[in-house]
Formats: C-alpha cells, sequence, structure tokens
C-alpha cells in the first residue's frame, strides 16, 4: 500500500541535505558575487586611467591632478559616458604613485600597482558616490546640504557623525572655508553615540567667536562642557596675528586642519593639531590631551552652530 507525504525522519534526513548544499554553495556563491564587483571597480578605474591618458594627450601642459579631479567629478558627461562609481558603494579618491604620476584607489577594492601606501580612506565631497553625506553618517540633527557648484557639503547647524577605526595612532584632515558670517565649526575625537545619537567624547572647535584661539571641550550625551581648554593660534602662524585678523578675518578663507591623535596610556590620548601644516603645539608636546573612549564603535564628524561651513573632503589615516 503507497503512503501518503513523507516520514519525519525522511523530512530532517531532506533538511539536512539541503542545509549542507547551501553551507557550500553560499560561500562559492559570494566569494564569486565579490570577485565580480572588483573585477567591475578594476574596470571602472581603467576607463578613469584612459580618460585622463586621453586628456594628456590633447592638454600636455595640463595639471594631471587637476584633470583627473575633473574626471572623477565628470560633470556633463564630459570625459565618460557615465559618472564613474565603485558598484560596491566603496568611494573614489586620487593618490600619487611610486613613479610620480597619479591613479584612483577605492576605499573597498584598494590601489593600483605602484601606489604610494596609504592606510586609511579619503572622502572626497565632489565624489558623486558621497553627495549624499548619509551614505556615510549618522545625522545628529540639522542638515548638510549639497553645493553642486563646489563640490562641498554645506552645514549652517547641524552635527554629522562619521564612523572611524579605532586605533592607537591616527590622523584626522579636513578642509573647511567659513562664509563671512560663520561663527565656526568643530571636530568630534573619540566620539561614541548612544541609541538617541546623542554623542560623547571630545570636540575641537575652531571658533571666529574666540578669535585667534581654537578650543577642546568634553561632551556628553549631547552636551557640551562649558570649559575649554584654548590656544592662540596666532602664537604659531603669523599670518594670524596681525591686526586686520584679530578679530578672527584669518578664519574667514578657505583653511586645512589636521589631528594626529596617539595613545598616551590605556585611558588617555594625545592630540597634536597642524592648521595648513603647521604644528599648533603647547609646552608639552601635544595641544591637548583627551579621554580615550572605551566603546567599540568611534565617531569623527563636523559640528556647526551657526553661518555656513563648506567642507571639502574628510581623511583618516591610520599610523600604527
Amino acid at each position: 500500500m503507497k503512503k501518503d507525504g513523507f516520514t519525519l525522519i525522511e523530512l530532517i534526513v531532506t533538511l539536512a541535505i539541503l542545509g549542507l548544499i547551501l553551507a557550500v554553495a553560499a560561500p562559492n556563491y559570494l566569494g564569486v558575487s565579490a570577485a565580480t564587483e572588483n573585477h567591475a571597480c578594476a574596470h571602472q578605474r581603467t576607463l578613469i586611467k584612459k580618460a585622463l591618458r586621453e586628456q594628456m594627450a590633447q592638454q600636455p601642459t595640463a595639471d594631471p591632478k587637476i584633470l583627473l579631479e575633473k574626471i572623477l567629478a565628470n560633470e556633463d558627461g564630459i570625459y565618460l559616458n557615465d559618472q564613474p562609481s565603485c558598484p560596491s558603494g566603496g568611494t573614489y579618491h586620487i593618490i600619487e604613485l611610486a613613479n610620480g604620476e597619479y591613479g584612483v584607489a577605492c576605499s573597498l577594492h584598494g590601489a593600483p600597482e605602484g601606489a604610494i601606501a596609504f592606510n586609511g580612506y579619503h572622502y572626497d565631497f565632489s565624489d558623486g558616490n558621497v553627495k549624499d553625506l548619509s551614505d556615510i553618517a549618522t545625522i545628529g540633527y540639522g542638515s548638510f546640504d549639497y553645493n553642486t557648484e563646489t563640490g562641498k557639503f554645506v552645514s549652517n547647524y547641524g552635527a554629522a557623525f562619521i564612523p572611524y577605526e579605532k586605533s592607537d595612532h591616527y590622523k584626522l584632515t579636513t578642509t573647511a572655508d567659513l562664509s563671512a558670517d560663520s561663527r565656526g565649526y568643530g571636530i568630534f575625537l573619540e566620539t561614541s553615540l548612544n541609541d538617541s545619537n546623542k554623542d560623547s567624547g571630545s570636540i575641537i572647535q575652531f571658533d571666529p567667536g574666540l578669535g585667534t584661539m581654537i578650543a577642546m571641550r568634553t561632551r556628553n550625551d549631547g552636551k557640551e562642557s562649558w570649559k575649554s581648554e584654548r590656544i592662540n593660534i596666532g602664537n604659531y602662524i603669523e599670518d594670524a596675528k596681525t591686526k586686520e585678523n584679530i578679530e578672527s578675518n584669518w578664519w574667514k578663507s578657505e583653511h586645512t586642519m589636521s589631528l594626529e591623535v596617539e595613545t598616551i596610556d590605556e585611558n588617555t590620548k594625545g592630540v597634536k593639531v597642524y592648521i595648513d601644516d603647521i604644528a599648533i603645539f603647547n609646552e608639552d608636546e601635544y595641544s591637548y590631551t583627551i579621554n580615550s573612549n572605551p566603546e567599540e564603535n568611534t565617531y569623527t564628524g563636523f559640528r556647526t552652530w551657526s553661518g555656513d561651513v563648506e567642507f571639502s573632503s574628510l581623511t583618516y589615516e591610520n599610523l600604527d
């Protein structure tokens, strides 16, 4: 007599076989998918390299780095049919090669052969892959608008938290341009977020309201300590202490800020501040000392409070 359906043992055996097949097939599928995306990204960068060579042939006296920046922006589709982008969501940035030429690296798929080593990642906000800051950041409050003419993110009142790797020694660099009515901006350090995206950590502020001072403050659950440690940059940068800049007019132009952070002990890190590559040191070598954040996920990012600030880029470099 023919039985209907399957016994419990038969079902268990069948499910076990299916599970075994999936266990073998899934890694292979994922590996093939990753390899395909890697190949597609490499092809994109080959097209960019070819476009650069064609432009250099037509403009032999042009600056190759500037040409490469234009190719990556690809405004109006002048250089390529489509906007060059990584299929996996990586960001492209320009790097220097050992032979003195320039190339394009991907934050996910690495750099071409002959690249000068760079251990970190670079967000160029003129790159179409990161025009929407929410792709890489947690917006704590306010908004960050994209200026299509300048290729920069603009914030008037807001906070954006960008994840970065924990390290014993690293450097964060950004380039910012303040409008005439801007009251400044801050860069978060050793920051963690609670469930409501309220931040705790440290912030270093470049604030025209303080004249030619920069200030470091601690933050806890989105609130800032009224106490600050201040350094007068006029003691280190000649242009910043001239009479016409005494009311902080020096800030009202584009400047590059770098924060080099280094572990002192398990609870403390030292911070060296550079403005336009000029070291802003105190007597103890470090510009500031801050508390290390024990949380697993740490963030950097920007905070603004009045008047437009335009951010061109953010670079994280692991110096370990």
